[in-house]
């Protein structure tokens, strides 16, 4: 088949099913992509050296009270019903997206909660395979670090990669700023923020980080691909079911 056949038999799918399409490809590479990295990221001398690097510039900066106090809340979970899996300064981010949304765009505000559900499901899926396939040390195992032993003992029980509260912000401002663009620097600010408090707590290797950005980011995408093509498709066949009622004669 050449490639203008192709193109052309491609045409004759409506656009919602080829975002569709889209979308579920991206998913499935996104978790092919993150199993491959996790598993070489230690056996590539490049990825090796630049993690030394910048973790021990981090972690090994000085640490003044002031900004331990500024970063502990974005680190455990300290609301008692927090997730798993969730960090729980998240759950404050979903409740401003949703309070936003509901605010500013009303119309959008289902399909948001129907995106964040997804999200929620993609997420945890994204979050076994990399636990399962792709394991890595922590990186405070390996080098030198300011970490006490508490903080120590209770990061053993977590994967370190990806970093998860990386992934997650990232996926989840992801989705939200794709219905709301203004929020799209607000919410870029804010995931660097996140990534340099990974860091800067020696939780995690600088490549986790940046992987968790790049997974969470690919799949936010692909949620976008998957829902926003089923919300068109599905409000022109009701603005069409209106139409054809509104133009039918009364008997």
């Amino acid at each position: 088949m050449t490639l203008t056949s192709y193109l052309a038999r491609a045409h004759r799918f409506p656009v919602w099913v080829r975002d569709v399409g889209i979308g579920c490809a991206m998913l499935l590479a996104t978790g092919i992509g993150a199993v491959l990295f996790g598993r070489i990221a230690d056996h590539v001398p490049f990825l090796v050296s630049f993690d030394t690097f910048f973790y021990e510039k981090i972690n090994l900066s000085a640490h003044p009270a002031w900004l331990d106090a500024l970063v502990a809340p974005f680190n455990f979970n300290f609301l008692p019903w927090g997730g798993t899996f969730i960090p729980s300064f998240l759950y404050f981010v979903f409740t401003f997206g949703l309070i936003y949304i509901g605010i500013r765009y009303r119309k959008e505000f289902l399909w948001v909660c129907i995106s964040l559900l997804l999200a929620l499901t993609i997420d945890a899926i994204l979050f076994k395979l990399t636990n399962t396939f792709a394991i890595r040390d922590r990186p405070f195992i390996h080098l030198p670090n300011q970490l006490s032993d508490s903080a120590k003992a209770i990061w053993r029980n977590w994967p370190t990669y990806p970093s998860g509260h990386v992934r997650d912000t990232a996926l989840y401002s992801t989705v939200i700023a794709g219905y709301a663009r203004e929020l799209r620097w607000p919410f870029i600010i804010f995931t660097l923020w996140i990534m340099w408090t990974r860091i800067y707590l020696g939780a995690h290797y600088p490549t986790d980080v940046l992987a968790g950005w790049a997974i969470g980011y690919a799949a936010g995408v692909a949620i976008l691909f998957l829902i926003k093509p089923l919300r068109t498709h599905f409000l022109q066949e009701r603005e069409q079911r209106k139409q054809c009622t509104s133009v039918m004669p009364r008997v």
